[in-house]
């Protein structure tokens, strides 16, 4: 139970097929899913989102904050690993721990 009773808890869901959980993720971020589309009375919005271990969280973490601060377009985590992209014309870098950051040139 959440400190804040008006918090609503989050759910876990954790699935047996890599596949059909990449195709849920994904086609979930092409539509907005609300509490009124599972028939509940409130129009509260519903996000779904990678449920990252401690030390993946710290990595994607990590990420944002070079993407932020060096002018790079994208941070994201896929299939169990996180990548970053300057644009969408360059090339994909996969981020396997924090000091891979270092490594990246910035222009």
């Amino acid at each position: 139970m959440s400190k804040n009773t008006k918090q609503i808890e989050p759910i876990l869901v954790q699935f047996s097929n890599r596949v059909v959980k990449e195709k849920i993720i994904s086609a979930a971020k092409n539509i907005t899913l609300s509490c009124r589309n599972l028939g509940f009375d409130i129009d509260q919005r519903i996000y779904i989102n990678h449920h990252l271990t401690p030390h993946n969280q710290v990595i994607m973490q990590a990420a944002r904050n070079f993407k932020n601060k060096n002018g790079f377009r994208f941070a994201w985590f896929a299939r169990g690993k996180i990548f970053i992209k300057r644009d969408e014309t360059s090339a994909t870098i996969r981020i396997c721990k924090e000091e891979d950051l270092l490594s990246i040139k910035i222009a």
